[in-house]
């Protein structure tokens, strides 16, 4: 079983000649835009002022070392970052304008930084709602085989955000249990949360 691939692209976004993107299956052109460009731009312009004056703190030692690479200020006593703007903008020069999401199957691939729109399934409801007697209940491992069976057979869902928890395990078993029901049952994109240290190696170890 193969782990979803990632490649990612600086300057204009391009197609890998090797793998076409299937951008059809998804929705181009919509975008949800609550904000004027006026507004945004304000927003834009307090993020930098705040980054320069007051900063943010770095407790990851691998991102800590990264920003000490740069041009930023760092305070090391107290792990805070402050930049300026021609930093901020060099460092927005370097990232990639779009990610290729590969999936398990082609047809599943993913291209992020375009205008392409997808659509995924809502996260970890705690009950779920018996079709016949219109109840609810709590969700148990089960509900999640099939609400997972049921979204990889829907043109219209692109992503998996496993849906269900299964209520019924204990928490030391939630994690390796809830993602192997989504590997197994969809090849589309599999995202959720974990809920111990063990479980984050558990789903590594899967996936690879």
């Amino acid at each position: 079983m193969r782990a979803s691939r990632m490649r990612i692209s600086h300057g204009q976004p391009h197609m890998n000649k090797g793998r076409n993107v299937k951008r059809s299956r998804s929705y181009g052109h919509a975008q949800y835009q609550p904000l004027s460009r006026e507004n945004v731009g304000r927003i834009h312009e307090v993020t930098l002022q705040t980054f320069e004056e007051v900063g943010f703190e770095v407790h990851n030692d691998e991102a800590w070392d990264l920003f000490r690479k740069t041009t930023a200020h760092v305070d090391s006593t107290r792990r805070i970052v402050r930049l300026r703007e021609s930093t901020v903008n060099e460092l927005l020069s370097t990232v990639p304008s779009e990610v290729v999401l590969y999936g398990r199957s082609e047809k599943h691939d993913i291209s992020l930084g375009t205008d392409q729109v997808y659509f995924g399934t809502g996260g970890t409801a705690l009950n779920i709602l018996e079709y016949d007697t219109q109840t609810s209940r709590r969700a148990n491992l089960q509900d999640l085989v099939n609400v997972v069976r049921i979204t990889d057979r829907l043109d219209n869902i692109h992503l998996m955000l496993l849906p269900t928890y299964p209520n019924e395990l204990p928490i030391d078993r939630v994690d390796v249990n809830r993602f192997y029901a989504g590997l197994q049952y969809t090849s589309k994109h599999i995202m959720g949360g974990v809920y111990t240290s063990k479980g984050i190696n558990d789903v590594i170890a899967m996936a690879e």
